[in-house]
């Protein structure tokens, strides 16, 4: 009799015990995708937009101005360094000099030393006005293409305002980037020059300017790169620019959504568990960012870690 309570009593217990672990809530595991360290060149890049134009551009003026004799050149050509560009009128200088030669051929006097005084100073007088003609001939200083024009024959142009823009033959980029950027640039680095997600065309940074501050507050420095080659495209284009700082051709590295609170730590994933991970970075481009000394079967958690804390059960999903 007393054995068969005591057998009821332990069903009774045991069936209390499974019901219990029937009912009791069970841990439930977080999805999660995981990634593993890629190994893949990086590179660290300044990025921006680019004007195409050319080193040594200058605006070609005259002093004293005139009328237009005659305009040489046009937009788009080519010229050598001492080509003549346009020319103004020079009728009166020419009109002068010519009765200064002519006054030199028949001056004589009854004292030598006076006609040689007198001269002197006509021949003085007719060099010039020989430099004022031939200064009314207006050439190029450099070697180069004319890109504007702003003048036309028969039309005035005035002291000091330009007849046409000269640029030298190396074609350059210029950008413009802020304080930050540009403190990390240096002369000699490589760039990239982008147009519709293609690469036409490659350079190298010639000068990086002080920081200047704009009317908003924001200071930047302008940035000038020489292209190596052709780009195929005309002096104003736009180009997209990417100037290399740093790279590496064989880096392990982890997508950036893998890294939580800043880049501080990464979820690894141990035993179906995750835990933090402070890992040792380095270069970071659009899309991912190096690790340095991690172990290369490292398995971190990517999408969930909003949910996660020290110990969390998670199961992998793609």
């Amino acid at each position: 009799m007393r054995r068969g309570w005591m057998t009821r009593g332990v069903l009774a217990v045991t069936a209390c015990a499974v019901l219990a672990m029937l009912l009791w809530p069970r841990e439930q595991a977080i999805e999660v995708r995981t990634v593993r360290l890629e190994q893949r060149a990086i590179e660290d890049c300044v990025m921006g937009a680019g004007l195409i134009g050319r080193q040594d551009t200058r605006q070609i003026s005259s002093q004293t101005g005139g009328r237009v004799a005659a305009m040489y050149v046009r937009p788009g050509e080519w010229v050598q360094a001492g080509q003549a560009l346009l020319r103004l009128d020079a009728g009166a200088l020419e009109q002068a000099l010519a009765q200064s030669v002519r006054s030199g051929a028949s001056l004589t006097t009854f004292s030598p030393d006076v006609e040689a005084t007198l001269r002197d100073a006509q021949r003085e007088d007719a060099q010039t006005l020989a430099a004022q003609v031939a200064a009314q001939t207006i050439r190029a200083q450099q070697t180069g293409q004319v890109l504007y024009t702003f003048v036309r024959d028969e039309e005035v142009l005035l002291p000091g305002s330009p007849a046409l823009t000269l640029a030298g033959a190396q074609a350059c980029v210029t950008m413009q980037v802020g304080e930050r950027d540009a403190a990390r640039l240096r002369e000699g680095m490589a760039a990239r020059f982008v147009r519709d997600g293609e690469i036409v065309g490659t350079g190298t940074v010639t000068s990086v300017g002080l920081p200047m501050a704009r009317e908003d507050g924001v200071s930047l420095a302008q940035v000038e790169i020489a292209v190596q080659g052709d780009l195929g495209l005309p002096v104003g284009s736009r180009v997209d620019v990417e100037i290399i700082c740093a790279s590496r051709e064989s880096a392990y590295v982890l997508p950036i959504e893998a890294f939580s609170h800043g880049e501080e730590y990464v979820w690894q994933i141990y035993r179906d568990r995750v835990w933090p991970l402070a890992l040792e970075t380095g270069l970071q481009d659009d899309f991912g960012v190096e690790v340095l000394g991690a172990p290369a079967a490292l398995c971190v958690a990517v999408e969930g870690a909003q949910e996660l804390e020290p110990g969390t059960l998670v199961k992998a999903v793609m």
